[in-house]
């Protein structure tokens, strides 16, 4: 006797059948103790939850039959997703941080009053600007120091501390200024 469908062995062979149902029953357990790890971690998720609950709460307010109820889990799995998305364009829509201290604002400053201010122009400025509150002091032509170059200190005005920048970025900082000045 021919077998036209494989799926049917487990009426000539019962041996085999038991051995599926096994099977079956072991990718069950495995599935619902994940399922079960998921649903406390959901449940974790304050927010998750209240979402969850705010769907299912709807169901019943539009009078829907209770067959086409969706089950809790399935509630908290829609609103983790749910939240995921959520966060994603909420941490898109925060913006970046002005990355600005107080010496790049004022080579801005500078470079405002003359867009055509070339880097060796600038370092001639700058030390006319010290102590007005954001340069403290640029080294002169002092010697290199244990391979360091030449610093410019300033007062950075966000928590007001002391920092340094090297004359070797001066000109980085100052194209930074000439394009955003534009």
């Amino acid at each position: 006797m021919a077998i036209q469908n494989p799926n049917w062995s487990y009426k000539i062979c019962p041996d085999r059948a038991a051995a599926d149902l096994r099977g079956i029953n072991e990718q069950n357990r495995q599935f619902w103790s994940e399922q079960s790890k998921l649903m406390k971690q959901r449940m974790s998720n304050d927010a998750v939850v209240e979402i969850a609950v705010d769907d299912v709460r709807s169901e019943t307010e539009r009078r829907l039959p209770i067959a086409w109820h969706k089950s809790f889990e399935q509630a908290l799995a829609e609103a983790a997703i749910s939240y995921r998305l959520a966060q994603k364009v909420f941490s898109r829509s925060g913006g970046r941080t002005s990355k600005r201290d107080s010496l790049q604002r004022l080579i801005s400053k500078i470079v405002g009053k003359s867009s055509k201010i070339t880097a060796i122009k600038l370092l001639s400025a700058l030390p006319k600007r010290e102590g007005e509150g954001t340069i403290i002091s640029i080294d002169r032509n002092s010697p290199r120091l244990s391979g360091e170059g030449r610093m410019i200190r300033y007062f950075d005005d966000s928590p007001q501390k002391e920092k340094t920048a090297p004359l070797s970025g001066l000109k980085d900082r100052l194209s930074r200024a000439k394009k955003y000045s534009r």
